[in-house]
């Protein structure tokens, strides 16, 4: 990664704790965020997997589903300098039909993306109220708004996301901590570069067998979007903005796609069904 130079806009610095910032979105994020002159600590799985540029980056070991890793990674922090920004970064795709992803499948999804989200919110909590300018940031998706095929679990897990964002946020406002969400249509990242994300374990290709034209025409449909997806860089950019900014929305939506999906709420379900049929099926 290129490393590019960040103006302060508020002129204030701050401590931030970014989860799953070893690849993606929260390794830009993290870079950029340090490049800024911001303190971040990075949320990583594994240590020996990833090197930082920049010095005001300390990585930490922290796995999202084990609470007794970020019970460590808090109090760390806590004895260090505080916390002033969390950034619920970590997230993974389990693919394919649901009849097929199967329950521990489903499990690990929310384990990480929801469960995992939850945790790290709530321990951070006691050091977000001590700080002067608190805020927490979820990274959502389009897949937040709407389900489409193949990635039920995924979607399923950002629809919790969104739904726990918002009650957060309405708990939270007495003690003016603010609850943003982002919600990126398709990004550059690890996370969609590998079809095995899509779940053909042995075993289950019996259960796939019968989904398989449609499944097959949704990976090429993937594939298409990876070509126009949103670059990180755009996001680390955005998350800055999001930091430094004085009032932060609620939502930013980073894609216009998402105002589609929106709308799609209030079509005929029908209609939008043989849509999204002939939209995943469009040959170039």
């Amino acid at each position: 990664m290129t490393l590019q130079s960040f103006p302060i806009h508020s002129g204030k610095t701050k401590k931030i704790l970014i989860s799953g910032a070893s690849s993606g979105i929260g390794l830009a994020s993290a870079e950029a965020l340090a490049a800024c002159g911001h303190t971040v600590y990075a949320g990583v799985r594994n240590l020996t997997k990833v090197k930082f540029q920049n010095s005001k980056i300390t990585p930490l070991k922290m796995d999202v589903t084990i609470p007794e890793d970020i019970s460590r990674v808090i109090d760390e922090i806590s004895h260090s300098s505080g916390l002033d920004v969390i950034i619920n970064n970590a997230g993974i795709v389990c693919g394919g039909p649901l009849e097929s992803v199967g329950l521990e499948g489903v499990k690990d999804q929310f384990n990480v993306n929801v469960f995992g989200l939850y945790e790290l919110t709530r321990q951070s909590l006691p050091l977000l109220m001590k700080s002067p300018d608190p805020l927490i940031i979820n990274v959502s998706s389009v897949s937040g708004l709407f389900g489409s095929p193949f990635l039920g679990a995924y979607a399923s897990s950002k629809f919790a996301v969104e739904g726990m964002s918002d009650s957060w946020r309405r708990e939270l406002r007495k003690f003016n901590i603010p609850v943003v969400l982002l919600e990126p249509g398709p990004v550059k990242t690890p996370i969609w570069d590998k079809p095995s994300n899509i779940n053909r374990d042995e075993g289950r290709c019996s259960v796939e067998e019968k989904y398989q034209p449609e499944l097959d025409e949704f990976l090429e449909y993937v594939e298409r979007e990876a070509e126009s997806a949103i670059p990180v860089s755009e996001l680390a950019n955005l998350m800055i903005e999001i930091v430094e900014s004085d009032n932060p929305k609620a939502r930013y939506v980073i894609n216009g796609r998402s105002f589609l999906f929106k709308l799609f709420s209030f079509l005929p379900e029908g209609f939008v069904d043989s849509l999204v049929a002939k939209g995943i099926a469009k040959r170039r």
